[in-house]
């Protein structure tokens, strides 16, 4: 498990109100699709 991809959207979703979770969701989506890659 690669959480060291999510760690640091974790880090300012919390602090930044501004942050959409649409924007938090694709970045999650990315790393997901990161780990697929590396398989």
């Amino acid at each position: 498990m690669d959480v060291f991809r999510v760690e640091p959207f974790a880090e300012i979703a919390p602090g930044e109100p501004e942050v959409d979770p649409q924007t938090i969701r694709s970045c999650l989506v990315a790393a997901d699709v990161a780990v697929e890659a590396e398989g």
